[in-house]
């Protein structure tokens, strides 16, 4: 049994108050970030450590360009992926070729230092006025390349023993603000949104998608992570998505109130897994004590 949430550390190491909260609550997962990272001998290390307290899951951030903990020179580095989205217009086996061997070489060096999910890839589609936060994440503004190319991604990946996150569902591409800062508010149509809806439709049946802090108006006044209409009716039901559903990280100032309410209200909306991220024990236990003696439904094999 494992606690529905998934938590960030101080540091390189352990502490021995992460330990006895990771010991005594036993998270589902832990996600680790550059202030984690220093070299592969000490991240090898860490993440042993973890695995032996009885972690079942480490994830990372890991999708190249701006978003990737582990960097030159003691790793490998990464593009972002909107050049393989232009690649694609030219040549589509060449684009596919390129994403494949990125996301192999990349999990492969993940696989080494004992990760089993990636929040990568982004699915997001991109418009002429996304935000940066999202920017050249995005593999390109045509729905049916981010599928194609994100399908590659993916395949990649689990092909090397990764379970990749989909990233962030039902699509963070309309967005105008960033969702770290405040909550964006996306007023388009249910015709207009399903546009971006396309590369998740075509991914539905992969294990693990991460939701979008994103108002959407044409289908609720509620930020997308805690709206039940949302996730039941779009994401489980038009999308087709049958994995789990992870929050983005309950850190991020688009969601109001206390930790108890974010987690709370996510939980409620039909969130699977709590994703925070802050090295803050205090806020850890706040969590772990909304969804006491709840379980995650199994994560479906590569």
């Amino acid at each position: 049994m494992a606690l529905p949430i998934i938590i960030g550390l101080e540091g390189p190491e352990i502490t021995d108050a992460e330990r006895d909260f990771l010991a005594l609550q036993q998270p589902w997962g832990v996600i680790l970030f550059a202030r984690n990272i220093v070299d592969s001998q000490q991240l090898k290390n860490l993440n042993r450590s973890i695995r032996d307290i009885g972690v079942p899951h480490i994830l990372i951030d890991q999708e190249g360009g701006r978003v990737q903990r582990l960097r030159p020179p003691g790793f490998q580095g990464f593009p972002a992926v909107r050049p393989y989205g232009g690649m694609a217009v030219d040549s589509i086996a060449s684009a596919r070729s390129e994403v494949r061997r990125h996301h192999l070489a990349m999990a492969m060096e993940l696989k080494a230092h004992h990760f089993d999910i990636v929040c990568a890839p982004v699915l997001d589609v991109a418009q002429s006025y996304t935000h940066d936060v999202i920017g050249d994440r995005s593999f390109s503004p045509e729905p049916w390349l981010v599928a194609e190319l994100g399908a590659v991604a993916c395949e990649a990946l689990m092909e090397e023993g990764l379970y990749p996150v989909l990233k962030h569902i039902p699509g963070h591409g309309r967005a105008r603000s960033d969702s770290h800062l405040e909550l964006p508010l996306v007023s388009d149509g249910l015709e207009v949104l399903s546009h971006d809806f396309l590369p998740f439709r075509e991914l539905a049946h992969l294990p693990l998608a991460m939701t979008a802090h994103i108002t959407y108006s044409a289908i609720d006044n509620h930020p997308g992570t805690q709206s039940a209409v949302l996730i039941d009716h779009m994401i489980r039901q038009q999308i087709g998505f049958g994995g789990l559903l992870m929050t983005d990280d309950l850190a991020m100032k688009a969601l109001e109130g206390s930790l108890t309410e974010k987690a709370s209200k996510s939980l409620d909306a039909g969130c699977d897994l709590l994703l925070y991220c802050d090295p803050d024990l205090d806020g850890c236990r706040e969590i772990a004590a909304c969804c006491a003696g709840m379980d995650v439904p199994p994560l479906a094999g590569l």
